[in-house]
Order: C-alpha cells, then sequence, then structure tokens
C-alpha cells in the first residue's frame, strides 16, 4: 500500500508539471502570427491569453501549496 501512495505521488507530480509546462507553451505569445489582429475588451487577445494562463498558474501553484500544508500537518 505504501507503494501505491509513493507511484501516485509521482503520477501527480508529473501531471503539475505538464500543466505549468502547458501554461508556459500557451501563455508566450510565441506561436501568434504576427499580422494577428484580434482584439477582446480592446486588447490583443494574445494579452488576454497571457493573463488568463499567468491567473491559471498562480491558481495551480496555490493549489499544490495548500495541498503540501495539509500533508504536512
Amino acid at each position: 500500500k505504501k507503494n501505491m501512495l509513493k507511484i501516485k505521488a509521482i503520477k501527480i507530480k508529473y501531471i503539475y508539471v505538464l500543466l505549468y509546462l502547458t501554461f508556459i507553451l500557451f501563455g508566450i505569445p510565441w506561436y501568434w502570427d504576427a499580422s494577428t489582429k484580434y482584439i477582446f475588451l480592446g486588447l490583443p487577445i494574445w494579452v488576454i491569453i497571457s493573463i488568463l494562463c499567468a491567473i491559471l498558474t498562480s491558481c495551480l501553484t496555490c493549489f499544490i501549496l495548500l495541498q503540501n500544508s495539509k500533508n504536512n500537518e
């Protein structure tokens, strides 16, 4: 049973890393064509996506830290 918990913890850590990499991939606007002119709420769409990715990254970090603090108690 202890080995299963370790394996589960390792899998969860890989999921966190994958989520962080996904947020970095979509949060940095290197894949947008320079001629893209989509505007949403007065801002280019890449700005909105970057802000959303930053918020999601912050939420994920907060979740991970709260989970670790619960496990340490």
